[in-house]
């Protein structure tokens, strides 16, 4: 799905759906990529029929489940605060940028022809 382009205002249908679209492919990238690390078939194409592909997709799925769920194995296969944390660096780097992109140094030559 693709988000909505532009610029919306706050407590716009858009700019929600955009939000939460955003975050929705984050956690889903995350997780992909803890099935691609753990199950290796995840990394190259699958050699299989679509059919047995969709079955192994979903063995993999629910087995990521039982072990993010079962209290036994969630300490081994995914330790606490592996995933779905914010990092505070990034985003020291990120106002780093900012604050960059605003100053004089970081500034776009402005150009007459240019809109």
């Amino acid at each position: 799905m693709k988000p909505y382009p532009g610029i919306h205002e706050r407590r716009n249908k858009k700019r929600i759906f955009n939000y939460r679209l955003s975050r929705a492919r984050r956690i889903i990238e995350n997780d992909f990529g803890i099935l691609c690390v753990v199950f290796r078939v995840f990394t190259k194409p699958i050699p299989l029929k679509p059919a047995n592909c969709e079955l192994v997709v979903i063995a993999c799925v629910y087995l990521h489940n039982f072990l993010r769920r079962n209290s036994v194995s969630r300490s081994m296969y995914t330790p606490p605060q592996t995933f779905y944390i914010e990092d505070s660096e990034a985003f020291c780097i990120r106002e780093q940028f900012a604050n960059y992109f605003i100053s004089p140094e970081g500034s776009v030559p402005w150009q007459n022809n240019v809109a």
